[in-house]
């Protein structure tokens, strides 16, 4: 073997390693490697990133005045420091950083010219991300091309499978490909079989993980479905079965980088920046039109008509109903559309005369067939510029063993499929996706802010587009034959039913209307929108605005064309340092303009008899809510009183101001000076506080308590019963301490002894009550989903009355 061969394979698999840790951090950082929490994909993106940068190390002769040095340094840094932005975009910054990287590398003697194909690589698939995020026209192009790809490969194994993207690893291989081909079109040996080779290689790849991934992970789920691990490990090996296309795909990388020798050029001597500028142009003018939508205008005083009939109900929390089943299902949802300012109105039936007027006409769960003549008046509403929005159901025969709800929209490209869209990670944490839509613009999925749980999965055909997809879920189908267990299948992934990327809500428009079709009816429940409610305010906001899903077909094209040109000026326009920085520049921050248009415009400010439950000092509770240590019992116990119950996840003063009662349970985060000033306006103003803290865990509230003349004082009195002065009411606590005070108009309204435990103070126009006992508003000291504490119920209905509670429902 010769010196020169020896020294090309170490070249090569140098290269190798380099490029393999590029897809690989890319991967994690682009979330396409299957199911991983979205902090662990971007610590193990990060992580991989800095160990490609340590492969160039140690350099040699850098020139420290070099300004290559300090600008490549400062890209990188950026660069690496901004990759918390969304995954989509984070290919965009990779490749910015590769050519940070590259800067600081041509200070000094080193080359490393693949660097430059490898961000042309990233920045390619971080622009086919942005247009599958943007255009549900390529989203549904690519998830066509995974289900029959898949369906390929499971007929040849003998199997029927129905895989989506997010599963069968069409994101890895596009990443694959992305990088292969720039280093392609950049090495010596352009001959068009090999590239022709290059793509078949690494879709056998994806085919073989196909092949191997889901027979594996069914055969582990039938030796061990009995128990609870084995279903377990059967979710985790589906949910990874993008893994092992990324490891497959390794091996056509490496006989890419070993065999054909992509040896780099040398850059082209001729730059003609004419052509460079007028490309970039043309690369920002095809991100606007695919990016930017006009913000919706206000129409003024919307109403909204409220459907009375189907399969639910219009209840609110009431006294004298307690537990999990009182909490109603529906009635606090005409409610809150008046507190944004909205008229709402309910109707029994559906006619021109009825919806005249009408903005926004809100149907759930139609179980039973409409006269003929309320489906035209229906659709016409709809064409004529009124909006349409549903809620359904999993598998949803009732009468006549007919799916009602599809009888409406018959018009409309949107169906409710018969099945059940089920989640492999319980409330689809982490496990949504959301394309590009005012709707869920800056949504995160860290928790269940849109409130789907279980429901049908929806299937649609251009012009309505997706608006909530399930990444990690599959589609159940029902079971006709089964009345009794609600129609509902096995409730597990069964080969054959869709893996992935279900749709879980859509929207279309129809003639100057639109209409929002939901799969699911929890997000919008009385118990539910104590969280969900900006996703709720959301909708109602957009449907009662002139809003207008954007003409995607032909935003597309005109963008497709742009983008076009921008690829030919770019590749004959020479290669230059400064408009390679620029390109992910133009690609971010026209994404980041829309997002700005939409801020503070997706949501209608709250205003009414509404109560705060603060979250964003992380109370000492859990986040299911009836836990025994939860605080549905107190959310519960507000709305009988006549609130709506709002969770607040982040001290917003301008929404704490519109409240009226903010309850805060045993915060572990302390309070700034600014939001003890903010509080202290609040109270002064007529809002009025209620803590809840015992000595152990007053540490966060201190600086609070001390600020208004509080403290608990270190004297346990555990638990016990006492009367209240004045009436004939007792409360119970369970584990109580003493609270010291001082200032005037104060007032003890339950104790221990000598020892209050209560204590109510006046301050300015509003009213502080302290409780000694971090648990007081748990449920085991409320009410649970089984039973309630009746005499802590009818205490704090009292005290809710001391403080001038609206009227109660």
């Amino acid at each position: 073997m010769t010196e020169n061969s020896l020294a090309h394979g170490r070249s090569s698999t140098h290269l190798f390693q380099k490029v393999a840790l590029l897809i690989l951090a890319t991967a994690f950082l682009s979330e396409i490697a299957g199911f991983l929490t979205h902090q662990l994909n971007l610590a193990l993106g990060a992580v991989l990133l800095l160990w490609l940068a340590i492969t160039y190390l140690p350099l040699r002769k850098v020139a420290l005045r070099s300004h290559r040095l300090w600008l490549g340094l400062a890209i990188l840094i950026s660069a690496f420091a901004s990759l918390r932005v969304q995954p989509g975009l984070r290919p965009l910054l990779v490749s910015l950083f590769l050519l940070g990287l590259y800067q600081v590398l041509s200070s000094g003697d080193e080359t490393a010219r693949e660097l430059k194909g490898m961000a042309v690589g990233t920045f390619s698939f971080g622009l086919f991300l942005i247009f599958e995020k943007h255009s549900p026209i390529v989203w549904s192009a690519i998830q066509s091309f995974s289900v029959w790809f898949s369906r390929v490969i499971g007929a040849a194994g003998g199997r029927q499978l129905s895989i989506s993207a997010s599963f069968t690893g069409v994101y890895i291989t596009l990443l694959f490909l992305s990088v292969s081909v720039a280093l392609f079109f950049s090495s010596r040996r352009k001959k068009p079989v090999s590239l022709v080779l290059l793509v078949v290689a690494f879709l056998v790849a994806n085919g073989i993980a196909i092949a191997l991934g889901h027979p594996l992970a069914h055969a582990m789920a039938t030796v061990v479905r009995d128990s609870a691990e084995g279903v377990s490990a059967y979710n985790r090996i589906l949910m990874s079965a993008p893994l092992l296309a990324l490891c497959l795909g390794l091996i056509p990388l490496y006989v890419f980088t070993r065999i054909m020798h992509p040896t780099i050029e040398p850059s082209p001597g001729k730059v003609r920046p004419v052509f460079g500028g007028v490309g970039l142009s043309a690369l920002l003018v095809s991100i606007l039109i695919l990016v930017l939508v006009a913000p919706a205008r206000d129409t003024g005083q919307a109403r909204i008509a409220f459907y009375r009939e189907g399969y639910f109900n219009w209840m609110r929390p009431i006294h004298g109903e307690y537990g999990s089943r009182s909490s109603g299902m529906f009635g606090n949802l005409p409610v809150f559309a008046e507190a944004l300012g909205f008229e709402s109105i309910t109707i029994d039936s559906i006619n021109g005369s009825i919806l005249t007027g009408v903005t926004v006409l809100f149907m759930i769960n139609i179980d039973h067939e409409l006269p003929a003549h309320s489906y035209e008046e229906i659709r016409e509403f709809v064409e004529r510029g009124g909006s349409l929005v549903m809620l359904g159901d999993h598998t949803f025969f009732k009468d006549e063993r007919k799916n009602w709800l599809n009888a409406v929209l018959r018009p409309f490209k949107i169906k409710y499929n018969f099945d059940s869209g089920d989640y492999f990670v319980g409330g689809w944490l982490h496990s949504y996706s959301y394309p590009a839509s005012p709707l869920t613009v800056g949504m995160s999925d860290e928790q269940n802010d849109v409130g789907s749980v279980v429901g049908a999965s929806l299937r649609i055909s251009y012009p309505a587009v997706p608006v909530i997809i399930g990444r990690y879920g599959f589609s159940d189908e029902g079971n006709p034959d089964d009345e009794d267990g609600g129609y509902l299948g096995n409730l597990e992934y069964d080969p054959g039913e869709r893996l992935g990327d279900v749709i879980l809500a859509a929207a279309q428009n129809y003639g100057k209307g639109k209409v929002l079709i939901f799969g699911d009816t929890s997000g919008f429940v009385n118990p539910l929108m104590i969280d969900t409610y900006p996703f709720v305010n959301r909708v109602l906001t957009w449907l009662a605005s002139d809003a207008r899903i954007p003409a995607h077909g032909p935003r597309l094209t005109l963008s497709i064309v742009f983008l076009s040109l921008f690829i030919l000026l770019t590749s004959v326009s020479g290669f230059s340092a400064l408009r390679f920085l620029l390109m992910p520049i133009l690609a971010i921050v026209p994404i980041i303009l829309s997002q700005a248009l939409f801020a503070g415009r997706v949501e209608t400010p709250i205003r009414g008899d509404f109560a705060l439950v603060d979250d964003s000092h992380y109370g000492r509770y859990p986040v299911e809510f009836w836990k025994p240590h939860g605080h549905m019992g107190l959310h519960l116990n507000l709305m009988r009183k006549g609130y709506l119950s709002f969770g607040m996840r982040d001290f917003d003063t301008h929404f704490l101001n519109s409240s009226r009662l903010l309850v805060l349970i045993a915060p572990s985060k302390a309070f700034t000076s600014g939001e003890i000033t903010a509080l202290d306006e609040y109270v002064r103003n007529g809002g009025n506080l209620l803590m809840a803290v015992g000595y152990e865990e007053k540490g966060a509230s201190t600086s609070l308590l001390r600020h208004f003349g509080f403290d608990i004082e270190n004297t346990p009195l555990g638990s016990f019963y006492t009367d209240v002065p004045g009436t004939d009411l007792f409360v119970y606590f369970r584990e109580a301490w003493p609270i010291s005070y001082s200032g005037e108009d104060v007032e003890v309204i339950a104790g221990h002894g000598e020892y209050p435990a209560v204590v109510l103070k006046n301050h300015g126009e509003g009213r502080i009550v302290v409780f000694g006992d971090s648990g007081f508003f748990y449920n085991i000291n409320l009410e649970t989903e089984d039973e309630p504490l009746t005499a802590n119920i009818e205490f704090l209905s009292w005290l809710l009355d001391q403080l001038n509670t609206p009227e109660e429902s």
